[in-house]
Formats: structure tokens, sequence, C-alpha cells
């Protein structure tokens, strides 16, 4: 038989040991004072006031009715989850875990820049542009080509090129002081409406003034520089060998269109050339091509357009600039092949696949592929996003 006094000698020494009932949280559950008989250390009077010393044995505290109390066993588990036992027998909530520590190397986000390209519309007005045509003019066909309300090249890409032109023609009679006259439009994006207009005045007399001309396209591009990461483009259209101001078919004019034309390429400027029905001679045409695209002696050559009728016209044109308007998008950063291979990249908010729908050319020039390139060009207003691994450098 184990006398009281024995007993509580033993809840005061083994007081953290003592078998609590769980039956609830944080305190609600039976605590070492609610078992029977209740030990005797639990009914000894105490100093309640806030701040006085604790004089209840260890594990209990003064409850507010100035006895000793305990809710818990220090270590048990009659608090609940989220609550522990203080270790004079109080229950008190957790502290929530500290937030994991940020990723040492997260992945980055990126809004990929679109490469907009400057093209100057070179056209001939000379009088031959008003010729039949597949039941237009020959001007009539450029007009629509480029500046159809629905099918013009300009009006589909104007959003994605910064367009102007650039109308040359002779002074009727043709005059060496005023030659060229030039109609220009400036280019800018959104500017079809504005090149449409000088479209609608129709050809009078006048030669075929190229060299000079081209020699002034060129010259509106130091004038006026395109904007940074913008490539400059000449897109030249003509229905006749280059004249003098006032002397066609001058032989050594030939020669000096296409050294306007090399002139151009050296300035960085790619000039192609679209003949408007096959007026133009072959050889010319083609020694122009080349020398706008900065072909040398032995290598292939550079593609010759000859639109001989309206549609073709217009498939030219279309070829030529939309060659130009560019499916590559620029990030700001440094890119390897393996991160790109990691990357999340979405074109209009749909991921696209790495090597399928995108390739990565040097370190930071995403080129679209195939169909992405295709719906690109046919957004008006396409976006390219999306995430580069770990260890991607993002200016």
């Amino acid at each position: 038989m184990i006398r009281t006094s024995e007993r509580l000698v033993g809840c005061v020494v083994g007081w953290l040991s003592l078998l609590a009932v769980a039956c609830g949280s944080h305190g609600s559950s039976s605590g070492p004072c609610d078992i029977v008989p209740t030990p005797a250390e639990c009914n000894l009077s105490c100093d309640q006031t806030p701040g006085a010393p604790n004089t209840c044995p260890p594990g209990l505290s003064c409850n507010p009715d100035g006895r000793c109390y305990a809710q818990c066993t220090f270590g048990g588990t009659e608090c609940g989850d989220g609550y522990s036992c203080t270790d004079d027998g109080r229950c008190q909530q957790d502290s929530p875990p500290p937030p994991p520590p940020p990723d040492p190397c997260p992945a980055v986000n990126f809004m990929a820049q679109s490469v907009t390209p400057s093209i100057l519309l070179l056209l001939d007005r000379s009088d031959s542009m008003g010729n039949a045509f597949g039941g237009m003019t020959r001007w009539a066909a450029i007009r629509s080509a480029l500046t159809d309300a629905t099918t013009g090249v300009v009006t589909l890409l104007q959003s994605k090129a910064y367009f102007g032109s650039m109308i040359y023609r002779t002074a009727n009679p043709a005059d060496d002081t005023t030659c060229p006259i030039l109609e220009t439009r400036p280019r800018a994006l959104n500017n079809a409406d504005v090149i449409r207009q000088d479209l609608m005045v129709e050809p009078t007399f006048s030669w075929t003034p190229t060299t000079r001309s081209i020699n002034a396209a060129v010259a509106t591009f130091a004038a006026t520089p395109p904007p940074a990461g913008s490539p400059p483009f000449i897109v030249l259209a003509t229905d006749g060998n280059p004249s003098l101001c006032a002397d066609y078919g001058n032989p050594e004019e030939r020669a000096a269109a296409v050294a306007a034309a090399a002139a151009s390429f050296a300035a960085g400027i790619r000039l192609f050339v679209l003949s408007v029905a096959e007026d133009v001679d072959a050889q010319h045409l083609q020694d122009l091509a080349n020398a706008g695209a900065g072909v040398a002696a032995g290598q292939p050559n550079a593609p010759v357009y000859v639109g001989n009728n309206p549609a073709d016209l217009a498939a030219d044109f279309d070829s030529i600039i939309r060659g130009v308007v560019s499916c590559d998008v620029t990030v700001n950063g440094s890119v390897t092949q393996d991160q790109a291979a990691a990357a999340v990249v979405r074109l209009n908010g749909r991921q696209i696949i790495f090597g399928t729908d995108w390739i990565l050319v040097g370190d930071r020039t995403i080129r679209l592929q195939t169909a992405a390139c295709a719906e690109f060009k046919r957004t008006a207003a396409p976006t390219v996003n999306g995430q580069f691994p770990c260890g991607t450098v993002i200016e």
C-alpha cells in the first residue's frame, strides 16, 4: 500500500513524467491537476499578482484563483497540435516555422523585343509606269500590291516595320537642275495610309533617274538614322533602265546605278531590286541586285525579282518585304544553348517548343520558325516572353 505522503513526494520529483489523458487541444485535455485523486501540489496557495515570483512546485504555475495548477506536462501532448507545454505547465502556441530560404538561383523572366526593320520604298514614276499591265497600269499594280486596304503588304505589315517611300521622276521637260524630283514620306510605323496618298498620283512624262535617286535614298538614312536595332533596307521598283535626267538609255548610267547600289550596301543598307515587267535589261538587273546585296565576283547571284503581271508583282513585293520583316526577337542578356533548351518561351501566351518552334541564334536572339514565325507576322501586336533557367544573364 502506497501512503499519501509518498505519492505526493513522487509527484513533485517526477512531475515531468506524469502521464496525462489527451482529449482536446491547447489545454482543453485532462492535465496533471485534473486527475483523480488530485495531487496535493495542485491545491497549494500561491501569489497570483502579475510579476510575482512563481512559488509553485516545478511544472506548475499560479492560476488567477491563487492556486497552483498545470494544464500540461513539459514535453507532453496535452496541448494539441500547434501548441507546446512550458516548463511551468502552461500551453502556448508554437511559433510558425520560418519560411524556406529563397532560391539562391531563380529562373529569370524576360520579355523579348521585336527586330523592327526600316524599309524605304524607292519607286520609279516615269511615264512608262502608266502603261497597261494586266487590266490596270503598272503604277496602279504597285499601289495595290503595297497599300491595298485588305491585301497590301505594307498595310498588313505596317506595325512590324518602319515604312517610308520615295517616289522619283524628272521634270517635264527634263531639267538637270531639278533632277530628280522626289516625293518622300519619312519612315514610320503604321504608315500605309500616308504612303497610299502619294501613290494615288498617276505618272506623267518623265525619265528614270535611278542613280541619283538611289544616292538620295541612302542619304535619307544618313540624315535620319533608323532606331537602334532596326536594320535598314531599300526596295527599288522600276520599269526601265536608268537614265540621265534628260538622256534615256545612256549605257554609262547603268554602271553608275550599279555603283550607287554598291555604295548603298557599303553604307550598311541592303538594296533589293524589283523590275516591273521585263523592260529592264536582264544583265543590268542582275548586276544591280548583286551590288545591292554585296555579292562579290564568283559568289552566287542575289535573287532577281521580275513582276510580269499584277499577281507576280504583288507576290514579289510580298516575298521581299516579308523576308525583311524578321521573325527574330532579342533578349537583353546572354543565353547559352543549354539554357535555351531548358527555357519556357511563350508566343502570344502559348508555350512554343525549342528546336521546333524557335531556335537560339548567337547568345541573345530568339528566331521563330515555320508556323510560329507565320503567327508572329500575322499578329498585329505579338508578344514573346517566358523564363530562362538559373544562371542566365539578363541586363
